[in-house]
C-alpha cells in the first residue's frame, strides 16, 4: 500500500472514531450501541497502520486475494449489525406490547370507576352517558 493512501486511511479512520464520539456526547447514539461502531474505527486504524494484517488474515483462511477477504469481512460485520438491530427491535417489540396491555387494563379500570360513580350518583338519570367522550 502507498503511504499517501495510508495516511488517507488513518485520517479517515480517525475522524470516523471523532464523528462517533460526536454523536455518543450528544446522547444520539447510545453508548452500547457505539462499542461496535468504535472497535470498527480501531480495526480500521490498526489496518491502516499495519496493512500486512490483511496478507495474514487472508492467509490465515487460505484467501488468496486480499480484495476477497476484506469482502469478507465486510459481509461478516454487516451480518452483526444486522442481527445485533433485530435482538433491539426484538425487545422493544416486546416492551411496546406490554405498554400497550399496561395502558388498555388502566383504561379499562378509569372506565369501570367513571360508570360505578354514575350509577351511585344518578340511577335514573342518564347524565353520565357522555361524560367518558368528555374525558378523551
Amino acid at each position: 500500500m502507498n503511504f499517501y493512501l495510508q495516511i488517507k486511511m488513518i485520517v479517515l479512520s480517525v475522524l470516523f472514531f471523532l464523528f462517533i464520539t460526536y454523536f455518543v456526547k450528544k446522547k444520539k447514539l447510545q453508548i452500547k450501541h457505539s462499542l461496535l461502531w468504535y472497535l470498527t474505527s480501531l480495526v480500521l486504524i490498526v489496518i491502516a497502520v499495519f496493512p500486512d494484517i490483511l496478507q495474514w488474515f487472508s492467509f490465515l483462511l487460505g484467501i488468496i486475494d486480499i480484495t476477497n477477504a476484506i469482502f469478507l469481512i465486510v459481509i461478516g460485520f454487516l451480518l452483526l449489525i444486522v442481527f445485533l438491530n433485530n435482538v433491539t427491535i426484538s425487545k422493544h417489540h416486546q416492551t411496546i406490547t406490554l405498554l400497550v396491555q399496561e395502558i388498555s387494563i388502566l383504561k379499562s379500570e378509569k372506565e369501570g370507576k367513571n360508570n360505578d360513580l354514575c350509577a351511585v350518583d344518578n340511577p335514573v338519570d342518564n347524565a353520565c352517558d357522555g361524560a367518558d367522550s368528555l374525558e378523551d
